[in-house]
């Protein structure tokens, strides 16, 4: 009965807190318990809350759209369904925002869904990101949602829309979520090594998994050559 009590209690106060004031991303995020799929789901699931952050990237096209605090940081960013938001309210990486959304588990990933109440509090020019290694991003549950930054990549491996990359801390994956690693946009040269590798990190198949936002996120000097001309329409994307 006393469990059931404190229970109650710590849910009727994280409701109260929900209602009334900015709950940070990472007091979202962050949690030590692992759930019964072990994806560590939010412990303000299916709750209403306000939260605010820098948006790290956007997917127009899905209604999809990233934003960490403002610090960046591990258990510091979320996917957000912002939908029409994107356009009606201009939102696009670097834009500060505070906004009310619902909290939801989706395949094992938390998000933000139902958002209303946008406001936009001017522009950073530096998002926040979390330096991380290859093997690290692929299991670590604190990078979910992140803008990471690896060094010294290499790319191992190459089948269909599944690339493997590796820093030398064991290989991850990195896949095509925002469209601009196709054939037609980026060509790869396995032997290089790309001195920085950027993108968001998306759950997918029980692993964690890296998502380059632009070409530009590839770096270096070796490995990587940008269709130009497909290259204008990803910058449309971001207008």
């Amino acid at each position: 009965m006393k469990h059931t009590m404190m229970f109650l209690v710590m849910s009727l106060a994280l409701v109260s807190l929900a209602a009334t004031n900015i709950v940070t991303i990472y007091d979202i995020q962050y949690t030590s318990n692992p759930g019964c799929e072990g994806t560590y789901p939010s412990p303000y699931c299916g709750l209403t809350i306000r939260t605010s952050g820098i948006v790290t990237a956007i997917h127009p096209e899905s209604g999809i759209m990233y934003m960490s605090g403002l610090h960046g940081g591990e258990w510091n960013a979320i996917c957000v369904k912002a939908g029409r938001h994107i356009h009606q309210n201009r939102l696009r990486p670097g834009v500060r925002v505070d906004l009310t959304g619902m909290v939801v588990e989706q395949f094992g990933m938390t998000m933000l869904s139902d958002v209303s109440n946008i406001v936009t509090n001017g522009v950073q020019t530096t998002l926040p990101e979390v330096l991380a290694t290859t093997g690290l991003v692929r299991v670590n549950e604190s990078y979910e949602s992140a803008l990471v930054r690896l060094q010294n990549v290499s790319l191992i491996n190459h089948a269909g829309a599944i690339w493997e990359i590796d820093d030398g801390s064991g290989a991850c994956v990195m896949e095509d979520g925002f469209d601009v690693l196709s054939a037609q946009r980026v060509n790869f040269d396995e032997d290089g090594i790309w001195q920085e590798a950027r993108g968001i990190v998306s759950f997918r198949f029980g692993e964690f998994r890296l998502n380059p936002r632009t070409p530009l996120d590839l770096g270096g000097q070796y490995g990587l050559n940008v269709n130009q001309t497909s290259w204008g329409r990803i910058k449309s994307l971001y207008k």
